[in-house]
């Protein structure tokens, strides 16, 4: 499926069913090494927090 549940829980930064290997972005080369976090912040809309998994634009632009 494609709901969250499918890929991460709510457990920790670990995601037990998550593969970015298998993902639309993969990490390599110095993304490997770059922090969870750093990518997958903490997101408050109408006063509901949650942590932005999945993006729209993988462009090198949207980060850099």
């Amino acid at each position: 499926g494609s709901g969250c549940l499918s890929c991460h829980g709510y457990e920790d930064w670990s995601p037990s069913r998550f593969d970015h290997d298998r993902a639309a972005f993969k990490l390599d080369g110095k993304h490997r090494d770059v922090a969870c976090a750093k990518c997958h912040i903490p997101v408050t809309r109408s006063g509901i927090s949650y942590t932005k998994y999945k993006f729209e634009d993988y462009s090198c632009e949207s980060c850099h």
